[in-house]
């Protein structure tokens, strides 16, 4: 029973009877707190839109997802999604024809440092590649040019009939290594050579008088 229908069924004047005040005073909050509420607020509008947000992009990436999966169920003929017969499962698009294969050419071009040209195996002494030490080295100075070597690869369909052997590639020339020195136990690369064996020679003056004695 409410308070109005109490004193209505009292004997009790009406007026007499105070009624309770049922609405709350609105609390008065300080500054900490108003300034905790308004970051609590800040933070629940922040978590909002960045779910916002998110919902929008994963929205987004199944509406990418559908297209995509949509053209190859067409092209497969319903292999990985069941159509109902009268639909189309996909864009009302034809599919386009596909064209015929194109050969192809393919064009090679590098470079390769070879021995120049008149050098052999065995260097002999000459004014262009050699020069004389004090001591009777020989500074090995050997040149090496640098060549351009190209490729072209034909297909077969354009090679004529009696001439459709794969030929056999032309080997490259053979680089030799450089020569280290002739003294037991050191691996300089080789700089100066003896005056009487050309194929023997040291890496510096010293290993190269240490060459000339236990010759």
């Amino acid at each position: 029973m409410t308070t109005r229908q109490a004193v209505l069924a009292s004997v009790v004047d009406s007026s007499h009877i105070a009624l309770g005040n049922s609405s709350k005073k609105k609390k008065v909050l300080n500054e900490t707190e108003l300034a905790l509420r308004r970051e609590e607020n800040a933070r629940k509008r922040k978590n909002l839109s960045e779910k916002r947000l998110e919902d929008e992009k994963l929205e987004t990436i199944n509406r990418l997802l559908k297209k995509q999966t949509r053209p190859r169920t067409k092209r497969t003929g319903g292999e990985e999604g069941d159509v109902p017969d009268g639909s189309s499962g996909g864009s009302d698009r034809p599919k386009p024809a596909q064209g015929p294969v194109v050969p192809m050419f393919k064009w090679v071009s590098t470079s390769i440092f070879v021995p120049a040209t008149g050098s052999s195996a065995t260097p002999q002494p000459a004014p262009s590649t050699v020069s004389a030490s004090s001591n009777g080295g020989i500074a090995d100075n050997s040149p090496l040019e640098r060549r351009m070597q190209f490729y072209l690869a034909i297909p077969v369909a354009f090679l004529p009939l009696e001439d459709q052997t794969i030929p056999t590639p032309v080997p490259l020339p053979e680089t030799r290594p450089p020569a280290t020195c002739a003294v037991s136990g050191c691996v300089n690369p080789q700089k100066y050579r003896l005056v009487r064996d050309w194929k023997i020679g040291a890496c510096g003056m010293a290993h190269l008088k240490v060459l000339e004695g236990m010759i």
